[in-house]
C-alpha cells in the first residue's frame, strides 16, 4: 500500500497531523505533481518534471501534441516506478484553448488498471 502526504497540507481535524493519501490517490497526486513541475524547477534535482506547459504558448499542432505525449511518457516511465504505463493520450481542444491528457496505468503491485485525466490550459 503506497502512501504520501496530502499535497494540500490539510491537517487532520482530531489529531492535527497532516492527512495521508494512500493507494491510487497517492499515485494520482504524484502524477499530477510530475505533470505540473518544470525541468530545473527543483533545486538539486533538475531532471524531475515534465515541462509540458511550454506547449501552451505554441500553436496546437500534431507535432507539438506528439512531443507533449513523449515528454509525459518519458517522465512517468522514468520518475514514477510504482506504475506500469499503458497508454498516454493528448487531445488538443483549440475551441477551449486546452489539451486533455488521459493516462492509463497499472499499479505494479496490484492487478488493476486506472485512468487519470487532466486538462492543460493557461489557468491550471
Amino acid at each position: 500500500q503506497y502512501s504520501d502526504i496530502n499535497s494540500n497540507f490539510k491537517a487532520h481535524p482530531v489529531t492535527g497531523d497532516l492527512i495521508v493519501v494512500q493507494g491510487n490517490e497517492a499515485i494520482k497526486q504524484s502524477i499530477r505533481t510530475l505533470l505540473s513541475t518544470k525541468h530545473y524547477e527543483r533545486l538539486f534535482q533538475p531532471e524531475i518534471g515534465c515541462s509540458i506547459e511550454q506547449y501552451l504558448f505554441e500553436p496546437m499542432s500534431e507535432l507539438n501534441t506528439i512531443q507533449m505525449k513523449r515528454s509525459i511518457e518519458t517522465a512517468l516511465s522514468t520518475l514514477e516506478p510504482r506504475i506500469e504505463l499503458l497508454n498516454v493520450s493528448v487531445l488538443p481542444e483549440p475551441d477551449y484553448n486546452r489539451y486533455t491528457i488521459t493516462i492509463v496505468y497499472g499499479i505494479i503491485s496490484l492487478n488493476e488498471e486506472y485512468t487519470f485525466t487532466t486538462y492543460l490550459n493557461r489557468e491550471s
